[in-house]
């Protein structure tokens, strides 16, 4: 199931990195051993299946560029909790995109 979203911030604290970016919620792939299911049911109180959702982040290029204006450096990396390559991402592009 996908669902179009708009996050307030596209960018998340990180304990690996200073922020991370995830252009999507979710993942299509399911993977039975992917530790980011756990993370989604834990902290985004979701009740679809994982692997049977995404949700679409769709205005994430033009936040982080909003975001990154008032910032002189950051260390950002890019979806440490989801696929940013995962099928839908052939039709949204919003990895691909910028401003």
């Amino acid at each position: 199931m996908k669902k179009i979203v708009y996050a307030k911030s596209p960018l998340s604290k990180s304990r690996i990195a200073e922020y991370n970016i995830n252009p999507y919620l979710g993942c299509t792939h399911g993977g039975r051993y992917c530790y980011a299911s756990m993370i989604i049911e834990r902290f985004h109180n979701k009740d679809e299946v994982w692997g049977e959702f995404v949700d679409v982040r769709m205005n994430t290029p033009e936040n982080i560029l909003r975001e990154l204006k008032n910032k002189k450096s950051a260390d950002i990396y890019m979806s440490l909790m989801t696929d940013c390559y995962q099928p839908i991402e052939e039709k949204y592009q919003i990895t691909r995109k910028h401003s």
